[in-house]
């Protein structure tokens, strides 16, 4: 997609080699050791044909990995070191003018209120764009019915990874 960047897009991209090699390694193991893998590895060699393929296998782990890094705490520090970062202030000197304007003291924070605030809200839009807490953008299905991306028609049903 011509609006995600090439920068983000390298970064999937090492992510999924990186899961795939993690994943082959491990399927290459001759120890056999308990942990989630092993479950995927003892019902793969069933041959009632219920076991995964190797790239589902990669694309769950992909998931589960992603599941389970620290999203949160990552999407705050990129979105702080970005406002620690303007040169000359003039995002985080308006970002606090508008929160001094909507709050007399901390007592008076609110979700709903935060929610309704633009300017702290394209902050954290802006941050999750420039520094997205997960390695990979999170894969998105075509609506039944399909529809149109960036001048492409897709039709329903279709996994969109990128």
């Amino acid at each position: 997609m011509a609006s995600i960047p090439a920068s983000l897009i390298k970064t999937q991209k090492d992510h999924f080699d990186q899961i795939g090699d993690k994943v082959q390694r491990r399927l290459n193991w001759e120890v056999e050791r308990p942990d989630i893998m092993s479950h995927v590895i003892q019902h793969n060699n069933d041959k009632d044909g219920t076991g995964m393929t190797l790239e589902e296998i990669q694309a769950t782990f992909m998931i589960l990995t992603t599941a389970g890094s620290e999203t949160t705490a990552t999407a705050l520090s990129g979105i702080l070191n970005y406002l620690n970062t303007d040169n000359n202030g003039r995002v985080l000197a308006t970002l606090l003018d508008e929160l001094h304007e909507a709050f007399a003291s901390e007592d008076d924070v609110t979700l709903k209120i935060l929610n309704e605030l633009p300017y702290l809200n394209a902050v954290i839009s802006e941050g999750l764009r420039l520094c997205p807490p997960v390695p990979i953008m999170l894969p998105r299905v075509v609506p039944e019915g399909g529809d149109t991306v960036c001048g492409v028609w897709l039709p329903a049903g279709v996994s969109i990874l990128r």
